[in-house]
């Protein structure tokens, strides 16, 4: 909507502030990278599950603590919607593709942006249940995900 109404040369100034807001919380062996559009990644390892909730805080916050200030003195409003999920995903076990991960990181996104934007959501795996099988899950977690929160397998975390 940006592009839309300032022109893609502001769009880009946009981009390029959140950029560097969303840099300005990262550490030294973080990644940032554009993912696409006006998607970011943020790669963060070795997070608590209590680090990634205080890091997506940390980020949306920054993110639209102000508006970014363009030619001719205009204040544009920006904000973030978040969505995580660590990698391996589950504690002792349950190592699926980080592709998979990367996934329910969009689906958590997805329940922040319908939750009205501006906030976080995230999945994040507890330890896996002994005895229950692991074949076939990259297949379908997305099928298992109500069952797999229900058994508090994986949480959905959100503010509080």
């Amino acid at each position: 909507s940006i592009n839309d109404r300032f022109g893609h040369e502001v769009g880009d100034r946009v981009l390029v502030t959140v950029a560097q807001r969303l840099s300005a919380c990262t550490r030294g062996g973080d990644r940032l990278c554009r993912w696409g559009g006006e998607e970011f990644l943020v790669a963060a390892p070795d997070l608590s599950e209590q680090q990634a909730l205080d890091m997506a805080e940390r980020l949306r916050e920054l993110v639209s603590s102000a508006p970014v200030t363009v030619d001719g003195g205009e204040r544009i409003p920006v904000s973030v919607s978040i969505g995580f999920a660590p990698w391996p995903l589950f504690e002792g076990g349950a190592l699926l593709p980080w592709l998979l991960t990367l996934r329910l990181a969009d689906q958590a996104l997805y329940l922040a942006k319908d939750a009205g934007r501006d906030t976080w959501a995230g999945y994040w795996g507890g330890a896996w249940p002994a005895g229950r099988d692991q074949a076939g899950l990259a297949q379908s977690l997305t099928r298992e995900l109500p069952g797999l929160l229900r058994e508090g397998v994986l949480r959905l975390r959100r503010p509080s």
